[in-house]
């Protein structure tokens, strides 16, 4: 989307930032990031904020609140003095007159507080204290399995989330493939089918839908066009949750003693 006014003079310029490469261009003298909290920060880092630089430009950042994220640490410059040049408000959505006319008595208002959890609510209309400030982490976490290949979003996970950053996460891919495909097969198989003690080690929840999906679709190439390495690596397509549990089992139970070996359910009790 494209606004001309003054006969080309003042430009506004609307581009989506699910390609952020394409963001860049000629300086800015003011840019407005819609629902930043959703953004990569790098977007802002890399891409958005050299642009503001010869003109001295101006920034807008608007979001619902993600927790404790780089809008986050935007939004707390805002709240110190130390900062002068940021500044930033919460604002409740009936606090907009010209949609909800009757405030936090609006109608609208009322239903959506019918309608949504307490954390939606919080989080999507009313802006609270406890959304922006419970950070990203479950009070139970204690550590996270990153991959090693990108040590600076490591590093970046430990100070959002405040636990520390496992090793040994790397390896050959079909170490991980291994660990998994041992979580998925039932234990102790001369048991009867119903006995509890079959159960495998890992258990997914239905409701993970995402999980299962891509579990499900999980696969090595079956054609030669789909393959584009000799080594018949699986696809590199819908891969998140494969590829963080088998950095979770690397990290947590160790390498396989030999590559060439198969994995038992019994080294993953020894983790």
């Amino acid at each position: 989307m494209q606004v001309s006014l003054y006969g080309g003079r003042f430009l506004v310029l609307g581009k989506s930032a699910k390609h952020p490469e394409r963001l860049v261009g000629e300086g800015l003298t003011g840019v407005i990031m819609a629902e930043a909290a959703k953004r990569r920060e790098r977007t802002w880092t890399k891409y958005v904020r050299p642009m503001l630089a010869d003109q001295r430009g101006w920034s807008l950042h608007t979001s619902t609140p993600e927790g404790k994220n780089w809008f986050y640490a935007l939004w707390m410059r805002g709240q110190s003095s130390v900062d002068p040049e940021w500044a930033s408000w919460r604002l409740r959505s009936w606090m907009n007159s010209y949609i909800y006319p009757q405030g936090v008595a609006d109608p609208e208002i009322a239903a959506m507080r019918r309608d949504m959890s307490r954390e939606t609510f919080g989080q999507e209309v009313d802006a609270a204290d406890s959304i922006l400030d419970r950070g990203l982490a479950p009070p139970a976490l204690r550590a996270f399995y990153p991959d090693p290949a990108s040590p600076g979003d490591s590093r970046a996970s430990e100070a959002r989330l405040h636990v520390r950053a496992q090793g040994g996460t790397g390896g050959e891919l079909e170490g991980r493939l291994r660990y998994i495909r041992a979580a998925h097969k039932p234990n102790y198989p001369h048991l009867p089918g119903g006995d509890p003690e079959r159960r495998p080690p890992l258990l997914i929840n239905r409701r993970c839908t995402n999980t299962v999906r891509e579990l499900s679709a999980y696969r090595y190439p079956e054609t030669r066009g789909e393959s584009s390495n000799a080594n018949e690596k699986p696809l590199k397509r819908d891969d998140h949750c494969p590829e963080a549990l088998g950095r979770f089992f690397a990290g947590y139970f160790g390498a396989p003693a030999n590559e060439g070996s198969r994995v038992t359910t019994a080294d993953m009790s020894s983790g």
